[in-house]
């Protein structure tokens, strides 16, 4: 949706296929909007220093398992 949190509904094949309908199908400007918010929610979820942390994160899970 608009918001930029849009998700696929189903897995596989059938469900990117229903996402790629569902894009083709929305007019100009909703697409406009998904975009632009698309790309707000990844530059805000997915800076360099939170991706940092949550490697670090993951690593330090991944040795205390050892």
């Amino acid at each position: 949706d608009i918001r930029g949190d849009w998700k696929i509904k189903k897995t596989g094949i059938e469900g990117l296929c229903e996402a790629v309908e569902r894009i083709y199908s929305m007019e100009q400007n909703e697409y406009e909007a998904m975009r632009i918010n698309s790309r707000k929610h990844i530059e805000k979820k997915f800076t360099s220093a939170i991706m940092a942390a949550n490697y670090e994160h993951v690593y330090k899970q991944i040795l205390n398992q050892q």
